[in-house]
């Protein structure tokens, strides 16, 4: 046994597991300590909670544990959405996570196992034992201790618990997850709404035709302005003095020569521009149910033993036996009747994925990352032994491979450009940071400190107090707080972003209030005069809709009344033209709409108040299906995307239920804004 564990092959084997199961955890580890740093007190905290209303019970505080987990979390879903390698995870660890979005993780990771609490989900012991002998069945005791060496645990049982407490979490996040669904008819409806066009005419009918010729009395108005009043009333607002320096402003504002942008991407090529190695895979998958016991599993991985042997061996072709075995759902197409419509009996696919993996993949892949990190080991037409993933076993063919390399200049144009204009722009903010930092001792003032720095000292309009967006100066959202303490005639703190530097002062608060009748007499006048001519508009768009039973019958009763019929290009759902776009749910109305069948739908204002200003009405002469083909090709990532928004969509909401009698504090001096 000694002499195996030692062996190259044995600890190469090791090596990679850890590799892509621990360094994640590892790096966590060891970043988040850069974050909390060694001067906290015995009464220090990060997170304070109360799970109840009753404000008799104590606080509970998140501990350095959960927010090491927390920050876990976090780096798992940003190398999963932003591709992050290995070899460049430390570095883009610190510039991504922060403070506020790993207390934001700690939190949502409370409501779960407070959910774990409610529901008998923890995990328990026998699961974690069973887990690791999955990843190391030789000897699973030595992946044990070597995973938490790399931990850098030293206590056995802390160990277990922490593991316990990830395991957990991901048991509360399937329950939830599990139940997002996606249909092969709610996915053929995904790819309508932006693949299908449709060919229309429309005609509209829109409140302006007569808003001018309306007339109306002052009881109307005076009766209209009492009842809403409150749809006048203007919050809260303040104006402001301010000197700021915006480093995405500077970044629009750099210019640079093709000359530039060439010796940038010279210079980078070998770092910035290097696209990773790609593998399309043929698999066969046979999976594991929930809970299967010990003979089933091994039942499966003797079958996959015996397929392995028949495909290197006996030369057997591997379609025909993915077709036969593989329990890949994504090993089937649609078939589509005469009309475009899925006929429900699927078209086998010989196991081909139909796509490309890279590692960008391996984080969120739904068989499990050490499937496509083996896959992206392999070369075109190698046969992989069977592969315990997540789900189950997999045999792996290589069909196509995309070897990395070097993206040439033209490709990479637009990427140096950018990457040139942002090295620029940083040092132009920093340069500009340091002047504020020199001169800020020796201004007493704001206009002080422009004379000395150069920057202008700007103003701003009337704004609203809890506005985050500020024009002429960015989001200042994390500092929203502080504004709102500012009494008139004071000046701010230096407000400070990765981005952003600013510095204002309160010029005038103007409390809320609602504006005399005078004051907007026009608004209310306008409004007036827009309702009725809204019934107007109706009127003639309910007419027209009525005779609009042929293309013929709806153009002579649109002219009749003075209206041009519109005939655009045909084009997607979700793409309509300007006149169109006003109507609500209008993609999902035209997906449900016959050819031959016409329809009138309101038209909304753009803004915060959706107030109808006129009506279309529109006939549907044709649709013009999609490419089938297309369809097939783009289903895994349809699926994949669908089912990733509804998850999000069914955490949050669940989270907003779990959160609604929570309490929580967030230390400041955690989020670095003591």
């Amino acid at each position: 046994m000694l002499k195996q564990l030692r062996s190259k092959k044995t600890m190469k084997r090791i090596m990679k597991i850890t590799l892509i199961l621990v360094i994640p955890s590892f790096i966590a580890f060891y970043g988040f300590s850069s974050l909390t740093g060694d001067s906290r007190g015995g009464v220090w905290y990060f997170i304070k909670i109360k799970d109840n209303p009753f404000q008799i019970l104590r606080w509970t505080k998140i501990d350095e544990t959960g927010m090491k987990q927390a920050k876990e979390d976090l780096f798992r879903e940003y190398q999963g959405l932003l591709g992050i390698q290995n070899q460049q995870v430390a570095e883009q660890v610190d510039k991504l996570i922060t403070p506020s979005a790993i207390a934001s993780q700690a939190i949502e990771n409370h409501l779960l196992l407070k959910k774990a609490d409610e529901t008998g989900l923890h995990a328990n012991v026998s699961e974690l034992k069973s887990f690791i002998e999955k990843i190391y069945p030789q000897n699973p005791q030595m992946a044990f201790q070597y995973m938490m060496q790399m931990r850098g645990y030293t206590d056995e049982n802390a160990f277990i618990q922490d593991q316990l407490s990830q395991m957990t979490l991901e048991k509360v996040r399937f329950l939830y997850l599990s139940q997002a669904k996606a249909s092969l008819y709610e996915l053929w409806q995904e790819f309508l709404l932006v693949e299908e066009k449709v060919n229309l005419a429309y005609v509209p009918v829109m409140s302006s035709k007569f808003q001018d010729s309306m007339t109306v009395t002052e009881e109307e108005l005076q009766k209209y302005y009492d009842a809403n009043k409150e749809d006048y009333r203007i919050p809260n607002q303040a104006q402001y003095a301010y000197i700021a320096i915006n480093k995405n402003a500077m970044i629009h504002d750099v210019s640079t020569t093709d000359s530039e942008v060439l010796a940038y991407y010279e210079a980078n090529k070998e770092t910035e521009f290097k696209t990773d190695k790609e593998v399309m895979a043929r698999q066969i998958m046979k999976t594991i149910p929930p809970q299967a016991p010990e003979t089933e599993v091994r039942n499966i991985e003797s079958l996959m033993n015996d397929l392995y042997t028949s495909l290197t061996v006996h030369n057997a072709d591997f379609a025909e036996l993915a077709n036969r075995f593989s329990d890949d759902p994504m090993n089937a197409s649609p078939e589509f009747d005469e009309e475009g419509k899925p006929t429900g009996v699927p078209k086998k696919n010989g196991g081909l994925m139909n796509m490309f993996w890279s590692i960008q993949d391996a984080e969120r892949s739904r068989y499990g990352k050490i499937v496509i990190m083996e896959a992206l080991q392999m070369e075109r037409g190698q046969i992989s032994k069977p592969i315990m993933g997540d789900r189950g076993f997999h045999i792996i063919k290589i069909e196509e491979v995309k070897p990395e390399r070097i993206m040439n200049f033209d490709e990479a144009k637009s990427q140096a450009e950018f990457a040139l204009k942002r090295k620029i722009a940083d040092a132009m903010f920093e340069e500009k940071r340091k002047l504020i930092y020199d001169k800020m001792p020796q201004a007493s003032t704001l206009s002080g400190l422009s004379q000395e720095t150069g920057l202008p000292l700007q103003q701003t309009e009337l704004v609203n107090q809890d506005t985050t967006f500020f024009p002429g100066i960015g989001s200042l959202a994390r500092f929203k707080d502080d504004l709102l303490e500012l009494d008139e005639g004071d000046t701010s703190e230096l407000l400070e972003t990765p981005n952003l530097i600013a510095i204002v002062n309160v010029l005038k608060r103007v409390d809320t209030h609602i504006p005399t009748w005078e004051e907007v007499k026009n608004q209310v006048t306008d409004e007036v005069k827009r309702e009725k001519a809204l019934v107007m508009a109706k009127k003639d768009a309910e007419s027209i809709l009525e005779k609009s039973d042929s293309p013929e019958n709806m153009k002579k009763i649109s002219e009749e009344k003075g209206y041009e019929v519109k005939t655009p290009e045909p084009f997607t759902h979700t793409s309509p033209p300007e006149d169109l776009s006003g109507i609500k749910n209008f993609p999902q109305i035209t997906i449900r709409t016959k050819e031959g069948e016409a329809k009138i739908g309101e038209v909304l204002q753009r803004g915060m108040k959706e107030k109808p200003i006129g009506y279309v009405v529109w006939r549907i002469a044709s649709k013009i299906p999609p490419d089938r083909q297309k369809f097939i090709e783009e289903l895994p990532k349809l699926q994949r995307e669908y089912i990733q928004g509804k998850q999000r969509t069914i955490i949050n909401e669940n989270l907003a239920d779990l959160a609604k009698d929570v309490r929580f504090e967030i230390n400041p001096s955690f989020l670095g804004i003591d």
